[in-house]
């Protein structure tokens, strides 16, 4: 007889050969092989397991995509806010310079530069969740006295 130099291989033929004289119930195979083990079935490949995985990896990208689009459309709407509610005097400090981090304490919202308020990328985001709430508010109110 042909000896096969692939390990596990004759493990996996006598596991046939006893499935094959037993049918589907479960056996011990040999010990050594796959630790004295009880073996119900063989492995079960799935095909769909790449794409459930594919998917999920989508699932946290699109999650991604709208929360980065939540958040400039609330800060966005906080740097109008201030402005306006600021009559001009105020302004929202630009997000890629990141001025906060550098003139402001740590945490602020906003801080003083040149003689001028500056509010940080939190502020204007805090303003903006603010607008929105007195928004829905608002809404409510004027649909419960219609």
């Amino acid at each position: 007889m042909k000896k096969n130099n692939l390990p596990g291989l004759s493990e996996f033929l006598y596991l046939q050969k006893i499935r094959k004289n037993h049918g589907n119930q479960g056996y011990k195979p040999r010990s050594g092989g796959i630790h004295d083990q009880y073996v119900e079935q063989g492995p079960v490949y799935r095909a769909g397991f790449a794409l459930d995985i594919a998917l999920g990896v989508v699932e946290e990208f699109l999650t991604l995509i709208a929360w980065f689009v939540v958040e400039v459309v609330l800060i966005q709407t906080g740097r109008a806010a201030v402005w306006s509610a600021s009559l001009g005097r105020w302004r929202g400090e630009k997000i890629s310079e990141k001025e906060g981090r550098i003139y402001g304490p740590a945490g602020a919202l906003s801080f003083l530069r040149e003689g001028r308020r500056v509010v940080t990328a939190n502020g204007m985001l805090f303003a903006g969740i603010l607008v929105y709430v007195a928004l829905a508010f608002s809404l409510l109110a004027c649909a419960g006295s219609a």
